[in-house]
């Protein structure tokens, strides 16, 4: 049974009275995102400096290593406070729990995944959606691109998802999901050499010249407010 497993930080006292005050902290602010609709930054900013974002990344990597029931200890007393702030940070321990017994995820990504969560406080989770909309599981196009008759067909095993369109569309794909927060994206094609040689002619570019013109056009908007 993997480390992560085994039950470390159970009975830390230091532990617990921490995340008893952050829980308080964030139940004064729950009213107004919930009521907004808006995302508690601030608070996985809190979770960040508390250690509490890598509690389940392995100490090899910088992280704390806890187990099990640490975690299910801090979900808990973290949702008296913030149901949604809990739910986000589950998605983090589920990740990274599964991250550390996977055998099929390439060593270097792993451990890209588990420094930027203990370096930069990077939040991870899975790509989902509601079962009417379909999933990487059931098959069907999501969102425009995202193509996913593979994964049904085999259970949803490897790489088996894929965003579909010309260079122009996939780019339009990624972007929005750069819209909603996400600044790193590991894409691999079924073929794995030539759709990377595509990649590096036709879709990066393509993204990056996009993402410029974002940085630019915030950085416009962020100077004439001030």
């Amino acid at each position: 049974m993997s480390e992560i497993f085994t039950g470390a930080w159970v009975g830390d006292t230091r532990l617990a009275e921490s995340v008893t005050e952050l829980a308080y902290e964030f139940a004064g602010r729950a009213a107004g995102h919930d009521r907004d609709g808006s995302f508690p930054f601030e608070n996985f900013a809190r979770l960040r400096t508390a250690g509490l974002l890598d509690l389940m990344v392995p100490r090899e990597y910088g992280g704390h290593g806890a187990g099990l029931a640490a975690a299910c200890g801090v979900i808990s007393e973290i949702a008296r406070g913030d149901a949604s702030t809990a739910l986000v940070l589950t998605m983090q321990y589920v990740a990274h729990a599964l991250l550390t017994r996977s055998l099929q995820c390439p060593p270097h990504l792993r451990e890209r995944v588990f420094r930027d969560a203990v370096e930069k406080g990077a939040l991870i989770n899975h790509l989902r959606v509601e079962p009417d909309l379909g999933t990487p599981a059931r098959g069907k196009v999501l969102d425009k691109r995202l193509w996913t008759e593979v994964a049904a067909a085999t259970g949803a095993r490897g790489n088996t998802r894929a965003l579909v369109g010309t260079p122009e569309q996939v780019a339009e794909s990624l972007l929005a999901y750069y819209d909603l927060g996400v600044t790193t994206f590991l894409i691999r094609g079924f073929d794995p050499l030539e759709d990377a040689i595509d990649y590096g002619r036709e879709l990066i570019p393509l993204v990056r010249l996009e993402v410029a013109r974002r940085e630019t056009s915030a950085t416009a908007k962020w100077s004439a407010a001030g």
